[in-house]
């Protein structure tokens, strides 16, 4: 088994190979340039599950459609792009099982996780890897244009959070509970700029480069923690 990484973004966000991190933001606002170009270089071992099954530009070693080739194929290969042929939630805790009982350390990255969880239903297995899979070394990324469309447990259970625009209450109030009153601020983010929380604390706002985002919003900085 490979050692953690630990990854460093920025001297502010920095975290382990095996976090659970969570991506939040409407679409368009930079959630996937910004996971691809600045997130997943850093990781040596991937499973990428791609609901929308579409021409993806994530490098992969090898595409994977079902959970018999990817647990035949999980120690084979680093790189494993899965693009299911139906989005089931079944098909879903299919994968996060091999996934848990692999042995491998590697990171789960989640498109849309709203596809299969729901606010009253997430899977086994993908609990299971929420809670559990730290203690394998298996990290795990789950993305979501609606953080009110999704289960309680994928949020309480992240460490890092990149939360981008959202302009829909539900999805303000729902996030309130991790930002506090920085949620008030979100609606009016600038598209490809993010807030960074660990551990329930905002630390900056940022640009999808990376550089810390001043521009236009002094006033908002200077009302979060930095």
């Amino acid at each position: 088994m490979m050692n953690i990484k630990t990854i460093r973004l920025t001297d502010d966000i920095i975290f382990s190979s095996n976090s659970r991190i969570a991506i939040l933001g409407k679409t368009g606002t930079g959630k996937s340039t910004f996971f691809k170009n600045k997130i997943l270089p850093h990781y040596d071992s991937f499973i990428f599950h791609d609901s929308k099954v579409e021409n993806s530009d994530v490098q992969h070693d090898i595409l994977v459609t079902n959970p018999k080739d990817l647990r035949k194929n999980i120690g084979k290969y680093n790189k494993i792009l899965y693009q299911p042929k139906n989005i089931y939630p079944a098909d879903f805790d299919a994968v996060c099982k091999v996934i848990f009982e692999s042995g491998i350390e590697t990171v789960l990255y989640v498109d849309e996780v709203m596809e299969i969880s729901s606010v009253n239903k997430i899977e086994h297995y993908h609990k299971l890897l929420l809670t559990q899979g730290r203690g394998k070394d298996i990290g795990i990324i789950n993305v979501s244009q609606r953080p009110s469309d999704i289960h309680n447990t994928i949020l309480s259970e992240s460490e890092h959070f990149f939360i981008f625009k959202l302009t829909l209450d539900p999805d303000i109030v729902k996030i309130e509970k991790i930002i506090g009153s920085a949620a008030d601020e979100v609606g009016y983010l600038p598209y490809y700029t993010f807030l960074y929380a660990d551990e329930a604390e905002v630390r900056k706002l940022y640009d999808t480069n990376l550089r810390l985002y001043k521009p236009s919003l002094r006033d908002y900085i200077a009302k979060i923690r930095v």
